[in-house]
This record gives C-alpha cells, structure tokens and sequence, in this order.
C-alpha cells in the first residue's frame, strides 16, 4: 500500500513538473505540438524549481526522445532557476532520428561535468511534442546516437551560451525601434495640429479685418449721405438756405418748392398806424 501511495505522488509531481516550461505548453496535451527540423524553437521556463524531487541548484537542458532515452542531446548547461529564462533553438535533431522517432521532450536534469544525460528520477520535464523533418544545418550540437544506440552526444555550452545571450539582445532592439517609430508618430502628429492651428488662426484674422474694413466703410457712407431730403427740402438748401425764385417780371415767386410764400407786392403796401 505505501509503494502504491509513493508511485501515486511521483506521477503527481511528473505532472506539476511540467509547468516548470512556458514553451512548449504546459496547458496542452503531449504530443499536441509541433516543430521542424531547422526552425528555431523559443523554448521558456519559470523562475523556480517545479520538478520532481528536490531543486538540484544547477541543472542541464536536454532534449530526447519521448518514451525512450536511447537518444538524447545537450542544449543548455548550467541553468539556475533564480530568475526565468529562454533559449531560441535551432532544431538540429537530424532528419534520421526525427524518422526513427519523431516524438521528443526537454528536461532539466542535475548539472554533472562532462555532461551526461541520466535515468534519475530528478528531474523536471515539458510537455511532449512532435518534430518533422526539414532542412538539417551544420551545428556544434551534434548527436551520434540512433536507435537503439545509447550513445550521447554533448554540445558545446559556450555556443548555446551565446545563442541565448543573441536571443536576448534581439528583443532588447526591437523594442528601441519601437520606442523611436512612436516617439516620431507623437512629434509629426504635434506638428501637423501645430500648423492646422496657425491656418485657422490666419483665416480668422483676415475674416476680422475684412469684416471691420467693411463695417468703416459702411459708416462713413451713413455719415455723409444721411437723408436725402429734411422736411421736404434737399440737402443743399438744408445746408444754405432755400433759394428765392423769381417769376418772370421779376417779382418773387408765390411758392417755393410746393410752397406758398408770403410777398409784400410794390405799391400796394399801406402802413399800419
């Protein structure tokens, strides 16, 4: 019954084990992923030990087959788990293990030198996932193993030092390229309502001094003309007078613009007393 509870728990640890990678999924079912030889896998894991049995301190990043561990292959040496991390992989499985078995999985397994890929129970595995076959490239991570040969390879630790150190460095520039494309999409935008501004600021100024130079010349036109005529008579004689016309023998005329005038004729004048 004990060896019953202890094999219960190993499984349960296995399966919380695989949380311990971002990449590949740990939320999906093995096998439920899929890569080529000559992609570039961007294999992520956790800050923390999240694998089976107690945190080892310093481990080793392999690769190797699913069910089997007649093939296996370094990646990544000397990995602590004090803070989360990431390796860009080239897939460099070749075409001839991926046609024996194309089912793989990564594990973290306790850092040894030389390097050497162990059965031991601790250890902290991804989720299983499928390689096809591709385009093989010439790498220093290089395998002699084929089944159901044991054989391991290891590559050198320096090279996937600076594959991951080059990973790193890459979103670093992207992200100044984006910080800079959006800080000149800011500045020319500025511009442009800078210049929007100053057009509406002209028009309305050239609407404002036509509208004035119109409204001055209104009233100059008022002051000067005014009314044509002030009680019935025109602006010269409101200016000097009315003009006294004569008839024709030479006596003033009775009306003078419609109206009658009072004349004292000659001869006909008698003084009052």
């Amino acid at each position: 019954m004990r060896s019953n509870f202890l094999t219960l728990g190993y499984y349960v640890s296995l399966a919380s084990a695989q949380f311990q990678f971002t990449v590949p999924d740990p939320n999906v079912t093995d096998l439920s992923e899929h890569w080529a030889v000559g992609d570039t896998m961007k294999i992520a894991w956790q800050e923390g030990w999240h694998g089976v049995r107690d945190d080892p301190g310093v481990t080793d990043l392999w690769i190797s087959w699913f069910r089997s561990d007649s093939y296996s292959l370094l990646l990544l040496s000397n990995v602590t788990f004090d803070s989360s991390g990431s390796l860009d992989w080239k897939v460099n499985v070749s075409n001839d293990v991926v046609k024996t078995d194309p089912q793989f999985v990564l594990r973290f397994k306790p850092h040894s030198n030389p390097p050497l890929f162990t059965s031991t129970d601790n250890e902290s595995p991804s989720r299983g996932f499928i390689l096809l076959t591709g385009n093989e490239q010439s790498s220093s991570a290089s395998s002699s193993a084929t089944a159901p040969s044991t054989s391991t390879s290891t590559p050198s630790s320096t090279t996937a030092s600076a594959q991951s150190s080059s990973s790193t460095s890459e979103p670093n520039a992207k992200k100044k390229t984006n910080v800079g494309a959006i800080a000149g999409g800011v500045l020319g935008g500025l511009v442009f309502i800078g210049l929007l501004c100053a057009v509406a600021l002209l028009l309305l100024k050239l609407a404002k001094n036509k509208k004035n130079a119109r409204d001055a010349n209104r009233g100059g036109q008022e002051g000067y003309g005014g009314a044509e005529l002030e009680e019935g008579l025109p602006r010269r004689e409101m200016m000097t007078g009315p003009s006294v016309k004569y008839s024709a023998n030479g006596a003033p005329a009775t009306e003078i613009y419609g109206r009658e005038v009072p004349v004292e004729l000659e001869g006909n004048h008698t003084e009052r007393k």
